[in-house]
């Protein structure tokens, strides 16, 4: 069943959802998250498609349930994720493991690669500042979670999605991204 709903993303509208002030904003002034690591703005696109997505619906770090892309300024690699919580609950986890050099993301991996990225981990102000001059983000999609009746129907959501745009963006390692396994393929080890 996996490969069938992976095989039909494909089909599925690419425009995330319908209103005017579309776009990846910053949710105030004061958050820490929005101000060095959310890029606004209307679109998002990967370094290695050149696709371009046209951001529905006004999203910021508190949008629960959203599907966000994170390039890296350095290497000019990019990676998809999605998250069935907010924004600002999925980025803190991947700077924590980032600066705890915990190895269990594509994200987290590749900034604790030495080769590409040498980060001062304390104090956390100058751990920020550094990571936040190396990497941007854009939440581009809020996930429908309408035809969900529990947290697994939601997280399987977030999954399709993700590995939807991660070939969509061309995101995965094949293509020169940082994703190294599709998310489809974890729907399938369930």
């Amino acid at each position: 069943m996996a490969d069938d709903l992976c095989t039909h993303l494909g089909g599925m509208n690419i425009d995330s959802q319908e209103t005017d002030e579309g776009g990846c904003y910053h949710c105030d002034s004061r958050c820490k998250a929005c101000r060095l690591f959310i890029c606004e703005s209307k679109t998002a696109q990967s370094y290695h498609s050149g696709f371009t997505v046209n951001i529905k619906g006004r999203l910021d770090c508190n949008t629960i349930g959203v599907c966000y892309l994170v390039r890296d300024k350095v290497c000019r690699r990019a990676s998809v994720g999605s998250t069935v919580k907010s924004f600002k609950t999925r980025w803190q986890i991947h700077k924590s493991h980032i600066k705890k050099a915990v190895r269990s993301c594509e994200i987290a991996c590749h900034f604790n690669d030495k080769e590409f990225h040498t980060l001062t981990k304390d104090p956390l102000k100058t751990f920020d500042n550094e990571l936040s001059d190396q990497v941007e983000v854009i939440i581009f999609e809020k996930l429908d979670f309408s035809k969900c009746i529990n947290q697994d129907d939601r997280m399987r959501t977030a999954k399709e999605r993700e590995s939807f745009w991660q070939n969509q963006l061309m995101t995965l390692n094949e293509f020169g991204g940082l994703n190294k396994r599709d998310a489809c393929n974890e729907i399938k080890k369930k």
